[in-house]
């Protein structure tokens, strides 16, 4: 497999970052693991602007994924990390998947806003990693037979359920989440959710207002044929 990587640091020069990141390649080398350093660097005048460099319009993407947000327990304990780092290789090199990771520590001290909606899970996360599945479930503009986009999903579920059963208590980040994500409402709001769901029926009591995997959607259901995850059908 191959690995590549980015760094974001804010506030640094760029001999600061070269400084800063000297020791991890030193450490990888010694490790004997080969790392190609591109040297390409991007100087922004806010941290903010660095991650806002996407590509406007372009084709809508058809590939499945899941997330989990492992917290920074997962590596103090060494018998956990070596349990969280086998899971995810078993997830590359037995399941076949393309596994993404951003590490940050968005703790509340540093974000503030304790009584937001964003999951307290956030707050303990040191790695949001997303598997990406290779096989599309859409071809030449079709979907394939609900029994083949199912048991595909199946597969992918049955390797990030490893992924939960690492992370008890933890969360999914729902913009790169599965939209399928079991026990969503605790995964994506945590213990947050009772509260957002009782502002949602005091504004909006007769629920006009949907959206899947909101506070109150599990009210309603789209029904569709074979069950699959659209938005085709009647909201009911």
């Amino acid at each position: 497999f191959q690995m590549t990587g980015s760094f974001i640091l804010p506030g640094q020069t760029l001999e600061d970052a070269t400084a800063f990141l000297e020791p991890f390649f030193s450490t990888m080398t010694q490790l004997g693991v080969p790392l190609t350093q591109s040297n390409t660097t991007s100087i922004t005048s806010q941290a903010y602007n660095a991650r806002r460099t996407g590509q406007g319009e372009g084709p809508v993407g058809q590939i499945r994924f899941s997330s989990r947000l492992f917290p920074r327990t997962n590596w103090a304990d060494p018998v956990l990390f070596n349990a969280t780092v086998q899971s995810i290789r078993t997830a590359v090199e037995d399941g076949g998947y393309r596994v993404t990771g951003d590490s940050y520590a968005p703790t509340e001290e540093v974000a503030g806003f304790p009584n937001d909606a964003v999951n307290p899970a956030f707050r303990e996360t040191l790695m949001h990693a997303v598997a990406f599945d290779s096989v599309s479930p859409v071809k030449d503009g079709r979907v394939l037979p609900a029994k083949v986009v199912n048991a595909a999903h199946a597969r992918l579920d049955s390797f990030i359920d490893a992924w939960r059963k690492l992370t008890p208590g933890s969360g999914a980040y729902m913009n790169e989440a599965d939209v399928q994500e079991p026990e969503w409402q605790q995964s994506f709001f945590g213990d947050h959710y009772p509260r957002l769901l009782h502002i949602k029926r005091q504004r909006d009591p007769l629920g006009v207002f949907w959206a899947p995997t909101t506070p109150g959607s599990e009210a309603w259901e789209v029904v569709v044929p074979d069950g699959l995850p659209l938005q085709t059908g009647p909201l009911c």
